[in-house]
């Protein structure tokens, strides 16, 4: 990739090759473009206008830039015809008009012949979003990118990907009671799971750090880690035994808790992780904060607070409330996961395509699948150039579909 310092739209060669036009907001790059259409006419570089492909990034934004390149194209065929300079708004016509003089008279008759067949065909000048683009490649080489015919577009996939989350909850937390109870602690959501996939799918090189590990291992962790407090359930006696000292107080959730430790302690003894894990859950995570329930204003109170803390079930206790936070990471990036392969699958049947999949259905097919080679040569063949405008909003992902 090339970097083009001090463009100019007369002087300056553009390689072979990505190159890239860098310049603040309202400097002139959709301005070079619009006279970098004509320029490759005038050089001969494209025969006909529709060898050009220019791309932006919003329906508006294309058709501002399609008709500006029109205008400049018909104002310089329209000066040149007439034998007159162009307005003192036009420097960049009157930059074209003498790259035009320049010309031989053969190179510079043939260089007439295409701009004129240019403007009589400027409705062949394909001007679009990079949506729209990737929606006409797969549209004109369903086979070669991996499509039935007559796919079908769904523009708006947001039921599709909500149903997508719910069916993965479904499967896989509505069966199972150790993730249906961290669920309920880590206060999961299909709504925040629906928009976690959709901020991961948004830009291809978005990744999970740090990477998490399996869900089956998160949640085995998170069972050996209820297993390590009811082996140290006796730890709730010693609470009890701290709390009813003299000279200690209990605020109102220590004075529930203190009420229910010898339940808990019952619990913890005769409850299967693997069938209790709602109960066992709860007892865990108020064990946890087990420091918090005594007053701190005495030194009584605060020698109270570090002795519970130091016990070996509320430490047990407190490393439960840290794998969960572990499971939640790792329920996140497979709910993502999951989700993702239902929706391909729910697509497949349907035969259709989202809106935000276009991009990543042309990407593989131009980078990663079998006919990738033929697609690159015909589209190739289609379009010689391509002027990407705003090419700081591409991503790694689009940028890679030209560069095929």
């Amino acid at each position: 990739m090339s970097c083009m310092n001090d463009f100019d739209l007369q002087q300056t060669d553009v390689p072979v090759g990505i190159s890239v036009i860098e310049a603040s907001a309202g400097t002139g790059k959709t301005w070079t473009i619009a006279h970098l259409v004509p320029r490759l006419l005038v050089d001969g570089v494209v025969n006909n206008i529709g060898e050009i492909l220019l791309v932006t990034f919003t329906e508006d934004a294309a058709r501002e830039l399609g008709d500006r390149t029109r205008r400049q194209l018909a104002t310089l065929v329209a000066c040149h015809d007439q034998g007159v300079q162009p307005k003192p708004t036009e420097p960049g016509i009157a930059l074209l008009l003498e790259r035009l003089a320049t010309l031989d008279d053969e190179a510079r008759i043939a260089a007439k012949v295409r701009l004129r067949l240019a403007l009589e065909e400027s409705d062949q000048l394909w001007v679009s979003t990079i949506h729209a683009f990737c929606k006409r490649v797969l549209a004109a080489e369903p086979f070669l990118c991996g499509l039935s015919a007559a796919v079908e577009l769904i523009p708006d996939d947001s039921e599709i990907r909500a149903d997508a989350v719910k069916d993965t909850w479904r499967a896989d937390i509505g069966c199972d009671p150790v993730l249906a109870a961290a669920a309920s602690v880590g206060e999961w959501s299909v709504k925040q799971d629906l928009t976690s996939w959709q901020e991961v799918t948004r830009r291809s090189e978005t990744r999970f750090e740090p990477d998490p590990t399996s869900l089956a291992a998160a949640r085995q962790t998170i069972v050996e880690s209820i297993v390590a407090v009811q082996n140290q359930r006796d730890g709730l006696l010693a609470i009890k035994a701290i709390a009813q000292r003299d000279g200690i107080r209990l605020n109102r959730s220590g004075e529930a808790a203190e009420r229910e430790l010898e339940r808990w302690h019952g619990l913890l003894m005769g409850m299967n992780p693997e069938h209790h894990a709602a109960d066992l859950f709860e007892i865990t995570t108020k064990l946890a904060d087990g420091t918090s329930w005594f007053s701190r204003r005495s030194r009584a109170g605060k020698a109270a607070c570090k002795e519970v803390a130091e016990l070996p079930v509320v430490r047990a206790a407190t490393e439960f409330t840290t794998e969960i936070k572990r499971l939640t990471w790792a329920w996140t990036k497979h709910v993502c996961d999951a989700s993702q392969k239902r929706l391909e699958l729910t697509l497949r049947r349907k035969n259709a395509i989202t809106y935000s999949g276009l991009i990543a259905r042309l990407h593989a097919s131009l980078c990663r699948e079998g006919n990738r080679g033929v697609l690159a040569r015909r589209l190739a063949t289609r379009w010689r150039v391509g002027l990407i405008d705003e090419s700081q909003d591409t991503d790694g992902r689009q940028l890679e579909i030209f560069q095929a």
